[in-house]
């Protein structure tokens, strides 16, 4: 049976349920494999299969077991939706970025005559100087 992808990520969202805990746990290498198997593993077993078996995306196969479980179907379906959103932001700000140093001249990064500039701004394109002065040796 086809599963779509937008129900793999839904379900794949379970694998990460154990997540939370790392930093709490990861001082202890055997606390953080136990809560794995015990409880993450089963979660994404669970879900996989269900949504192999009912052939519907999370919200309708919960539903479906049993009607007052169908928020747990809503919850992964707002999970999913929370991440594509901040995915889909991350990609249109490197695009934006990606399309703005397309430029043969990058004004932002190499001149220092914008508002917000401070005194050390430096010009990358001004000549290297150390010193204002001329070096001159007295004998």
């Amino acid at each position: 049976m086809y599963m779509s992808s937008d129900a793999i990520d839904a379900y794949s969202i379970a694998t990460l349920a154990g997540a939370p805990y790392a930093q709490l746990l990861s001082q202890s290498l055997f606390t953080w494999p136990l809560i794995f198997v015990l409880f993450t593993l089963p979660a994404a077993n669970l879900l996989i299969n269900l949504g192999y078996v009912s052939g519907a995306g999370p919200v309708l196969t919960f539903a479906r077991i049993a009607p007052i479980a169908s928020g747990i179907g809503w919850a992964l379906t707002w999970l999913a939706g929370e991440r594509l959103f901040i995915r889909s932001l991350t990609a249109a700000q490197n695009l934006i970025y990606l399309f703005a140093s397309i430029r043969k001249r990058l004004d932002w990064a190499i001149d220092c005559d914008h508002s917000y500039n401070d005194q050390f701004c430096i010009e990358l394109l001004r000549m290297n100087v150390s010193h204002g002065k001329n070096a001159t040796s007295t004998g």
